[in-house]
């Protein structure tokens, strides 16, 4: 049951949960928690679009390179070649 729920324009949500089995005094202790994904569904090369839609309206190819590195780096991304992996952006 991998179902992705989208939420509106550009985000959809992945439900999920987390287990734990821990020993409790004499006992043995099962602690499940709800823990869901709110994800953006555009892309990187959507992002970069727009940037340089903004930029060349504004006439700054420079400003459309700091207005990049501003806006990505650092972020995380979900890369969907072979498998879903969180990959996060420097430099």
């Amino acid at each position: 049951m991998n179902q992705h729920f989208q939420l509106f324009y550009r985000m959809e949500i992945w439900p999920g949960f987390k287990t734990s089995i821990l020993q409790y005094e004499e006992s043995v202790m099962l602690n499940v928690d709800l823990s869901h994904k709110v994800l953006r569904t555009d892309t990187v090369l959507d992002i970069l679009y727009d940037l340089h839609k903004q930029a060349t309206q504004r006439g700054g190819e420079q400003a459309y390179k700091e207005n990049a590195i501003r806006k990505l780096v650092g972020e995380i991304v979900l890369t969907r070649y072979e498998s879903y992996n969180m990959v996060s952006i420097f430099d």
